[in-house]
Formats: C-alpha cells, sequence, structure tokens
C-alpha cells in the first residue's frame, strides 16, 4: 500500500466512524463516500463488526442504500458494496448470522431490493451487478425459517430464473444454478 492510499484509508476509517458514532449526519451528498468507506476498509471483519455494534451503523446502511435507487447506483457504490460483503469470512463469522443482520438491514423494507430487482428484470445490470443481484438473492434464500419463503418464491419465478440461468456471465450462472439445487432441497 502506497502512503496515499494508506492516507486515504485512514481518513475513510474516520469518516466511517464519524457517520456510525452520529458526529455527523449521513446525507445523499457524503452518501457515496460512506459506502465507499465501508467497501474499502481493509478488513472485512472489522468493518461489518463497527457496522453491527455501533448504535447507527446498521440504520446508516440501511439508509445508504436507499438515498440512490438508479442502475448508475446499482453498476457502482451497491454492486462493490454486495463484493466486498461476499467476503467469504463474513459468512464464517457466527456461522453467518452477523452478515445477515447486515443483509436484513439492506434489503428490509424493500426499497432497495425491489428497484435492484427492477433493474436486473429490465436487463440494465452490468455483469458484475447481476452477479451481485445473484448473490445477494441467494443469501437471502439462505436465511432461517420463513424469513426466506418470498426470497425462495422469488428465485422460481421465470422472470428471475431464466435471465440467471442463462446469464453470459459463468458466476450468475453458479450462483443461480446453487440457488436452484438449495431451494428444492429445502433450504
Amino acid at each position: 500500500m502506497n502512503v496515499d492510499t494508506s492516507v486515504r484509508a485512514v481518513k475513510l476509517n474516520k469518516y466511517l466512524d464519524s457517520i456510525i458514532h452520529g458526529k455527523q449526519d449521513l446525507t445523499h451528498q457524503n452518501n457515496a463516500l460512506f459506502l465507499e468507506a465501508i467497501y474499502m476498509a481493509s478488513d472485512a471483519a472489522t468493518c461489518i463488526h463497527k457496522l453491527i455494534s455501533s448504535s447507527k451503523g446498521l440504520h446508516c446502511l440501511q439508509k445508504a442504500m436507499r438515498f440512490d435507487l438508479t442502475p448508475n447506483f446499482f453498476n457502482g457504490p451497491a454492486t462493490l458494496l454486495l463484493q466486498y460483503l461476499s467476503n467469504s469470512e463474513l459468512m464464517s463469522i457466527g456461522g453467518g448470522f452477523f452478515l445477515q443482520q447486515v443483509l436484513l438491514s439492506i434489503v428490509e423494507p424493500p426499497f432497495f431490493w425491489t428497484s435492484f430487482r427492477i433493474a436486473f428484470q429490465a436487463g440494465q445490470l452490468t455483469e458484475k451487478a447481476q452477479s451481485s443481484f445473484a448473490w445477494l438473492l441467494f443469501r437471502l434464500m439462505s436465511l432461517p425459517g420463513e424469513q426466506a419463503e418470498s426470497y425462495r418464491e422469488l428465485a422460481e419465478d421465470s422472470a428471475i430464473l431464466h435471465p440467471l440461468l442463462s446469464s453470459s456471465c459463468h458466476d450468475v450462472r453458479s450462483i443461480a444454478l446453487q440457488a436452484r439445487i438449495d431451494s428444492r432441497g429445502g433450504g
């Protein structure tokens, strides 16, 4: 890591702390910087712990994911965040419980999720964004009990399943096949 990158990382970390501890308000203008501070954090586990353990972390993340519901946001900051959250280390912490908390804060209430799904169905997502959509859907299908039911139903909808299975992106097809196998196996 060069000096400029290191200095920027320190500034982003301080910025993240100021938002999640209520020292600075999250606004539409500083939203992209807030999300960047998360997905550029060098240690995903530490960053997610900060979000979960602070009084405002998950609320700020939830708010950040619904300021901008356009394809530009989905293909940019939203995809970068979801790629960051797909770090396998996060899934292994507490059996994925903490990652589930973070994902639920992103998709409930479903402002972001519904708009992201519509953009996927309309073909407005890049391959990376499609992969992030497929990963998020698979993770939501893996929620415990009835929480996952509506996501499993969605994954079986041909308007979602067909584009996933026929995607030109190998990652999207792989996730879709795994999700299909898991949904038929009951989770």
